[in-house]
């Protein structure tokens, strides 16, 4: 949203940012609005991403690796961090069961498997200055 690569340029203080890869608003309002595919070819893909064929998921990928791309300015920001799950969800931090219930997606590390709750603190307030 807003030309977030340009944004984060102008941007000064440390950030967090948290985002998902497959953004599921997005993808169904923003990428595929419903008169891009009047056949409803993307109808199943866009509110299931298990759905998809090959050919919708490459055009999935392709959108985020290049919201990835457009967040690598953050790697010469000092202070700065970010998350991007590769979840297909939109604000999934607004909801316990998608964030850290014992049914939210879970993310291994040396010490365990974390939700993506405990995996975001661990990343913010142990290996970010």
């Amino acid at each position: 949203c807003f030309f977030p690569a340009e944004l984060i340029k102008s941007i000064h203080s440390p950030m967090f940012i948290l985002n998902s890869a497959y953004d599921s608003f997005q993808v169904r309002y923003v990428l595929i609005p419903d008169s891009l595919a009047p056949d409803n070819s993307w109808l199943c893909c866009k509110h299931n991403i298990r759905n998809c064929n090959s050919t919708q998921m490459e055009f999935l990928n392709g959108f985020r690796n290049a919201m990835v791309d457009a967040l690598k300015v953050v790697e010469d920001k000092e202070g700065w961090g970010l998350f991007i799950a590769s979840c297909f969800t939109h604000c999934q931090t607004v909801s316990d069961i998608s964030w850290n219930s014992p049914f939210s997606p879970r993310l291994g590390d040396k010490v365990g498997r974390k939700s993506h709750l405990k995996s975001v603190r661990n990343l913010y307030y142990v290996i970010l200055p």
